[in-house]
Order: C-alpha cells, then sequence, then structure tokens
C-alpha cells in the first residue's frame, strides 16, 4: 500500500493526511525521558524519525503497521487502510514529547553518580549506553551533550588505538572511540552516536542503544576515561567564531550579450519585465515607476554591444540609485552575490569601475552612472 488513506489504532480508526505513505516497521531504539506519544525513533530511508503511536505501548501488533507523514513523523497503528471508515476523525496533531529530567547530584561518600529510588528526597540522572548484549557504559546526564544518528567518520591521524574516527557534529569535532575496545559487538555496527564532555574534551560513544540507567546503578567513565589517556582530543570549548572578511554585494546582470555588475547600493528597484513608452516628441523612451516618470538607458548600447532595450518588448529593468533617478534597460538580471573585498580591484574613473575576481572567471563592475550617461 503505497498511499494509505486512514490508521487502526487502540482508539480506533483515523483519517490520515493526504500524502502519507506505508513504511517497513523498524526496530525501535529508545529515548531517555521519552513521553507519550513518543514511542522512540527509528532508522527510516537512512534517517532519525520520531515514531509516535495512539495506543497503549509498542509491543505486540497494535503497533505494527506505520505510516510516514508529510511533516516528517511515523505514526504507528495496528493496520493501514485503504479506505478512510466512516465517521472517522482526521488524525490529531501528533508532536514528540519528553519528560522533564530531574536534577542530578553526587551520592554522598562515593564520588559517583546515582539514580535514586523514586521517591527519594533527590534526583540524578544517568545514561545507560548499550555497547553489545551484555557491556554499557553508563555515562551522568549532565556530560551529555548530543544523542543522534551515527555520521560519517575520517581517520584520525596517527590512528591512535581504539579511536574509531573524527566526525562533526552540528559544526564542532568530536574524536569517537571504537566501542569494540570498550567491549562492544564488532558484528553488529553501532547506529547512534552519544557526544559527551569529558574532562574538557567533546568525545563520541557509538552505541547500540540508549535509555535512562536502572534506580540505583552508578555511573562509571574511568574505562573511557583510561582508553583516551594520552589521546589529543577536541576541547569542548570551541574556538572564538572568526569574523568575516569584509564583502561588497553586487548585482550581476546581462546586457550587450555581455555579463557584468554593479554595486548594490547604486540599484535602488528592481522592475519585473515592464514595456517602455516613447516619451512626447523626441527619440526616448520612459517608463512609469512609483508615480515617476523615468528616462530609459540602454546598458547593451552603453557597452558598446547590441541593444537590451527592445521597444515592442517588455524587459527587465533597474532603477538607478542617482540623484535625477534612470530606469536601465538589461537583457537579464542574475542575481546577487556577496564577494570579499580582498577579491575586488579597482579601476578608476570612467564605466569600468572595478573588476572582481569570481571563481568562474573576472566580473567587470560598472558605474551606474556611466551607464545612465549612454542614453
Amino acid at each position: 500500500m503505497a498511499e494509505p488513506r486512514a490508521i487502526a489504532t487502540d482508539q480506533g480508526p483515523f483519517a490520515l493526511p493526504a500524502g502519507s505513505r506505508a513504511v517497513a516497521a523498524q526496530r525501535l531504539r529508545p529515548l531517555p525521558a521519552a513521553a507519550a506519544p513518543l514511542l522512540g525513533v527509528a532508522l527510516i530511508e537512512g534517517q532519525a524519525v520520531p515514531v509516535l503511536g495512539l495506543g497503549a505501548g509498542p509491543q505486540g501488533d497494535s503497533m505494527g503497521a506505520w505510516a510516514l507523514l508529510p511533516s516528517g513523523l511515523v505514526v504507528a497503528g495496528s493496520a493501514l487502510l485503504d479506505d478512510v471508515p466512516e465517521g472517522a476523525p482526521a488524525l490529531p496533531a501528533l508532536h514528540p514529547a519528553a519528560q522533564p529530567l530531574p536534577p542530578s547530584r553526587p551520592a554522598a561518600g562515593e564520588g559517583g553518580w546515582v539514580v535514586p529510588a523514586r521517591r527519594a528526597a533527590g534526583a540524578g540522572g544517568i545514561l545507560a549506553c548499550r555497547l553489545g548484549p551484555q557491556v554499557e557504559v553508563r555515562l551522568p546526564f549532565a556530560l551529555v551533550r548530543r544523542v543522534l544518528p551515527l555520521p560519517s567518520l575520517v581517520p584520525v591521524p596517527g590512528r591512535p588505538a581504539a579511536m574509531a574516527g573524527l566526525a562533526l557534529v552540528e559544526g564542532l569535532a568530536v574524536l569517537v572511540v571504537d566501542p569494540v575496545a570498550l567491549g562492544g559487538d564488532p558484528a553488529d555496527p553501532a547506529p547512534l552516536l552519544v557526544v559527551v564532555e569529558l574532562d574538557g574534551r567533546r568525545i563520541g560513544l557509538p552505541c547500540q542503544s540508549v535509555a535512562p540507567a536502572a534506580p540505583g546503578q552508578r555511573a562509571d567513565t574511568s574505562a573511557l576515561a583510561a582508553l583516551l589517556e594520552g589521546v589529543a582530543a577536541p576541547e569542548a570549548t570551541p574556538a572564538p567564531p572568526t569574523p568575516p572578511a569584509p564583502s561588497r554585494s553586487l548585482l550581476l546582470v546581462l546586457a550587450g550579450g555581455q555579463r557584468f555588475a554593479l554595486a548594490a547600493e547604486e540599484v535602488a528597484a528592481v522592475l519585473a519585465p515592464t514595456l517602455t513608452l516613447p516619451a512626447p516628441g523626441g527619440r526616448q523612451r520612459i517608463v512609469g515607476h512609483r508615480g515617476e516618470v523615468l528616462p530609459v538607458a540602454d546598458a547593451g548600447l552603453a557597452l558598446g554591444g547590441v541593444p537590451a532595450l527592445r521597444p515592442d518588448m517588455p524587459g527587465p529593468l533597474l532603477r538607478l540609485a542617482l540623484a535625477a533617478p534612470v530606469a536601465l534597460a538589461v537583457q537579464e538580471v542574475i542575481g546577487l552575490r556577496r564577494v570579499p573585498l580582498a577579491a575586488i580591484t579597482l579601476v578608476g574613473p570612467g564605466l569600468l569601475a572595478a573588476v572582481a575576481g569570481l571563481p568562474d572567471g573576472p566580473l567587470p563592475v560598472c558605474r551606474a552612472a556611466a551607464l545612465a550617461g549612454g542614453r
């Protein structure tokens, strides 16, 4: 069934929005502190997608039929239907939800972090990262920064032992350890990456699944810290951002068969293709804009090429920001481009004001006043 019309759930049938499609049910990955209707995440077509349900839970056949909604969420139910049953309401708006995490505190006298009993006066948070059937690393929530699908890795220079590679997470470098060195299963690749800050360094731990630790379990980062001893890792505090290089906006246009640019501040407006009119008693053409009548100059003629202005056909016009406003006829408006000042070489007075060095070749930058004088 490519496009199901409805889904059956423990709360009855619901009509699906147009554009929904059936996807195969996958293994659910639990999320820390997930709350109904969020059941977990699954890897759908290489993407981590939240899975939501309208039933009692993800067990059994009651959640075995999945539909991918146009919003990018997956809704789970007992069956997908070709037709909408009579009286079935539209699917309610579903949003991933999470329970608030309690503040963490160290266990008195132990030097570790614990999850106290449910009714204890205080509360802590431990994330259990499963590396294999019988192996898990328990991390304090306070150290965990991200949980995401495992991104692509690049080798670490020198290939230090027990390091899987380097990853880029939200623009920041992360050193990823090899879970096999901590007892992980080499035959079952880890689909998730837990990013932690350990001893001032940004570390990634691939794992099979993540979930809150059972009450009474303590966090233990000693094995991970021992593995990283003597290994250089990215600092947790990123370097201050480099200020952007000075640049200038140029409007690229085409006229007379030639591509050139104008400084953006010399263009007051870009007019949609407009039919110009002959001025009374002369050969000049005019156009109305913002309640004013503007003379029209031809950029093609000013550049020594074929005319850009065709009296019998509408064409794009630029309103130049001059003391006496002028409309400039061009063949095509290509668009704005931000060019570093270091790539712009000034030329001098005249039609050619500067030359911009672009990856696809030099670009002449013309003066608006000189182009207007060529009408």
